[in-house]
């Protein structure tokens, strides 16, 4: 990004709080809220709020009477919502610390965040892209709104699984202090939250400012007995030969040979496993301070300037157990990994060793990123001749800084074990290490192994826009056409530099390159509500919504997109509404189409190990050497060192959706009682994914001759122990994703459940969602049913088929105490076999389990009170058999039983 950039900072900085000043030019309180609402999904307004598309709405209230200290916290609750990046992994690291939505399992980067009806500025951090919600402070906002259903037409790309739309407080008055803090019974997890939220509103201006401040402190896997291997159950976990002491075997004699606490080697059948449950993370920690300044001034009854203004600085860190290093960790500079050679003056066998040692020596690997993020939008708003109108500019920028502790530098390695010479400056010993033993290099020695990596990145995103709504002159009998027309420009763009060492390949968490690009997009837009029928038979309210937009990239060229949808108020029972629309995914600038080589190691099947196939027998043959015998090969780790890379010939995703679903309303049976039922069908037709090692090797090894096109994105094999030792892993187009299924919701609500609690509320709710399909086309022209079941993998995950969330509050007369209790409940899901497991085998069936939460909210004048108890029975989760982790990654509490304490003064 150009330098120039940014200077915008400290001038809109600046404007807003010049706009703020100006806010208080008048003197009489501000009127009330204008006749009309704009509810998601559509940019015309309406005189109610009904939604002709599913649409899930989260109050503050909601958020309120949960632990949420962020976002993701509350909306990653709902059955619709699959946790895809949190802060919530285990035995991996989420990338960056970013925290995204993912509705319908699509993914994050198909699910569309808005900020009042604008997109959020992306965060790109250790090569990962996403619109982290941790930069909206939940004390501004007033509701979320909940698309379950495509809008390309209406907000451009990326809204093909649905939008989420944060709406912000516009008209608060007065000063708000929130305080709160958390903690789980095992004495851990600890969270801490301050808020300030101050607003004043005059008769033709407003300012609202604010600033959160959070902490949650991380939960280490050894921590819980479910997640560490310290249940006693049969051995689920995952372990390593990388043990602490080392071990060394013979590349001649294939003896194996232990470290000892003298430092020395001892023969040995075997050297144990290292349990890799020992030292990371299971949830990481963080501090995220928020502060927001919005403000409007009316220059006249017809035309409003306004401003808003977001920065975030978040803090996040997360620990894995030390580096292993040895012959199955290579690099790109080091293929071979690391071994002992026979020249080293302190080896004792006269032969190389192959090493394989977890660096105690050197710690734990720490990774911390710190993340500024600001957002600022400035516009101008009014009414001309009885349209309104809406113009501005909105500037976002994320720059992060993301750092590695405890790394390990691979050539410094080699030189200290002898394989290679000493470089001047060297510490005492180098040439004549060892590796044997848990204090097997000196001070100066592990000194200099370490070594802490640093990428620094930015994202920064512009947004020019012009939104005109209004209606015809002239109408239908049921009404005038509604009409929405606008248009934007927006550029999105990276730069990302890894630093010198992780480029060099001396890294041992692996080889990064940079990453830069940008692309500019101009669009056009138009929107129809054209009412057909009003308060005729079988039709109380009938009307249809058109929408198109037409997009034009810089880099890909066209992108043109439709939609059609109806709302039908049969009577006062039943509405009927449903939909159907195409959408498009422009590539990630920086995740998918610049991604310089970013270091990953994924799970895969190696085809050498017992093939029956002759074509694979001849390619192991030729790869590993004529010594390779497929009855006894073995396959050294589970992973394979891979290099993502973007691909900037990617071409756009494209989908067909439709919906059709009721609104049923039965006051005039059962005060109070509603329900909604929603079918959803999204077609994604040349989706972008990563080819992954597992499916490239294996098409690869099948092929006559390694004839196969992405042989040669497959690196050598180790020329000791014939594993393979690197692949390159780009972003492509692959076929279709398809997934159909139900959304199904019940409200009741009543002012006197019973007789004799007279002035007592109940209230009664519950959504569930059931994936009826999730069919995914792979590389080689299969199709995987993931629809019911967990996918293995470094960080694992399930598409259970049943999703559910069960709530009922109860609250005193006047204002009074309430009661809360949820049941939250995630369905069972099977492995879906993709590496060659049984479904039906012990562990590979991962049960139905229901958590249970409790808030109690007490209101005492101006001071609200909430104590809350989430998962009340202190449930672990299920135990999946999976090579990497013990459950599956953000689908499940991992907490445990927490208890949380929130108070707000209003003045």
């Amino acid at each position: 990004m150009s330098k120039s950039k940014l200077t915008l900072k400290p001038a809109l900085f600046l404007g807003a709080a010049s706009l703020a000043m100006c806010a208080f030019a008048g003197a009489a309180l501000a009127q009330e809220a204008t006749e009309t609402v704009v509810v998601t999904g559509s940019r015309i307004a309406s005189p109610d709020a009904v939604a002709a598309a599913p649409l899930t709405v989260v109050s503050a209230a909601d958020i309120s009477q949960t632990k949420a200290a962020t976002l993701e916290q509350t909306i990653n609750r709902l059955p619709s919502m699959t946790q895809t990046n949190s802060s919530n992994d285990q035995n991996s690291i989420s990338p960056g610390g970013i925290s995204t939505a993912d509705l319908r399992g699509l993914g994050t980067e198909r699910t569309l965040v808005l900020i009042d009806g604008q997109r959020m500025v992306s965060t790109f951090v250790s090569g990962a892209q996403g619109q982290d919600l941790q930069n909206i402070p939940v004390g501004l906002i007033d509701r979320v709104e909940i698309l379950r259903d495509g809008a390309s037409p209406i907000y451009g790309a990326d809204a093909i699984a649905g939008v989420i739309n944060i709406i912000t407080k516009k008209d608060f008055q007065g000063l708000q202090l929130s305080g709160g803090a958390g903690i789980s019974t095992h004495g851990d997890h600890a969270t801490k939250q301050l808020s300030a939220l101050l607003g004043a509103q005059t008769a033709n201006a407003g300012v609202i400012a604010g600033i959160q401040y959070t902490t949650e402190d991380p939960v280490r896997q050894g921590a819980r007995t479910w997640a560490g291997g310290g249940d006693g159950s049969a051995n689920l976990y995952s372990y390593s030969s990388a043990v602490p002491l080392g071990r060394f075997q013979d590349t001649v004699t294939k003896q194996i040979y232990c470290g000892n606490a003298s430092n020395t080697l001892t023969p040995a059948t075997s050297c144990g496993l290292f349990n890799t449950a020992n030292d990371p993370d299971l949830i990481q920690g963080r501090s995220v301070l928020n502060a927001n300044l919005q403000a409007h001034y009316d220059i006249n009854d017809h035309l409003t300037v306004y401003t808003s203004s977001f920065f975030t600085n978040r803090k996040s860190d997360a620990v894995l157990n030390p580096e292993p290093v040895g012959d199955v960790y290579p690099s790109a500079k080091w293929l071979s990994g690391i071994v002992i050679p026979a020249s080293n003056p302190n080896n004792p066998t006269g032969h190389d060793l192959a090493l394989r040692k977890r660096l105690y020596e050197v710690g734990d690997r720490v990774f911390d990123d710190n993340v500024n993020t600001f957002q600022e939008r400035v516009g101008v708003k009014g009414d001309l001749a009885g349209w309104h109108f809406d113009a501005g500019y909105q500037y976002g920028e994320s720059d992060s800084s993301d750092y590695t502790h405890g790394a390990v530098n691979l050539t410094h390695i080699q030189e200290m074990v002898g394989a290679i010479p000493c470089e001047p400056g060297a510490p005492a010993g180098c040439g004549g290490v060892m590796m044997a033993g848990l204090n097997s290099l000196t001070p100066d020695q592990a000194k200099y192994a370490q070594y802490v990596g640093m990428d620094n990145s930015r994202y920064a995103q512009n947004i020019a826009y012009l939104d005109v709504t209004g209606s015809l002159p002239f109408g239908l009998p049921a009404g005038n056409i509604g009409v929405a027309v606008g248009g934007d420009w927006r550029r999105e763009g990276v730069q990302a530099i890894p630093d010198a060492l992780k480029q060099t390949g001396d890294f041992a968490e692996g080889t990064s390159l940079p990453t830069q690009g940008h692309y500019d997009v101009s669009e056009v837009y138009g929107e129809l509500s054209i009412p057909l029928l009003k308060d005729a038979p079988l039709a109380e309210d009938l009307s249809i919504d058109l929408a198109g937009r037409i997009s034009q990239y810089s880099n890909f060229g066209n992108a043109n997109v439709y939609k059609g949808s109806f709302n039908w108020q049969v009577n006062d029972v039943v509405r009927l509404r449903g939909g159907y629309g195409t959408g498009v995914r422009a590539p990630q600038v920086g995740g998918e189409l610049y991604l310089g080589a970013n270091q990953s190691a994924d799970g895969f099947s190696d085809p050498c190990v017992g093939p029956t196939d002759a074509t694979t027998i001849a390619n192991c043959r030729t790869a590993i050497g004529p010594t390779y015998d497929p009855a006894t090969f073995t396959q050294a780790v589970p992973q394979l060192s891979a290099a993502r890379v973007g691909n900037p010939n990617l071409k756009p995703e494209t989908s067909n959706q439709w919906n059709l679903g009721a609104v049923i309303t039965l006051d005039q049976f059962v005060p109070g009682l509603s329900a909604t039922v929603d079918y959803y069908n999204i077609h994604i037709n040349n989706y972008i994914t990563l080819i992954d090692p597992g499916s490239a090797v294996s098409l690869c090894y099948g092929s006559v001759g390694f004839s196969d096109p992405n042989c040669p994105n497959i690196g050598t094999r180790n020329a000791v122990n014939g594993a393979l030792t690197s692949y390159t892993e780009p972003y492509t187009n692959l076929g279709y994703i398809r997934t159909d299924g139900v959304d199904m919701g019940a409200t009741w609500n009543t002012t006197d459940p019973i007789g004799a609690l007279e002035g007592w509320g109940l209230g009664l709710s519950t959504q569930w969602t059931y994936l009826n399909n999730y069919k995914q086309q792979n590389l080689d022209g299969t199709v995987t049913q993931y629809a019911g079941t967990y996918s293995e993998g470094a960080i694992s995950y399930g598409q259970p088929k049943w999703k559910g969330l069960f709530s009922a509050r109860l609250s005193m007369p006047d204002a009074g105490p309430s009661f809360e209790l949820v049941e939250r409940f995630i369905g069972q899901t099977y492995v879906n076999d993709i590496y060659g497991e049984t479904p039906d085998e012990p562990g590979y069936n991962v049960p139905a389990l229901v958590f249970t939460d409790i808030n109690i909210n007490v209101p005492v004048e101006n001071y609200d009170f909430n104590f809350g108890v989430d998962n009340l029975l202190d449930k672990d989760p299920p135990i999946a058999l999976d090579p990497y982790v013990q459950s599956l990654s953000n689908q499940y509490d991992f907490v445990g039983r927490f208890f949380y304490l929130r108070g707000t003064v209003n003045f």
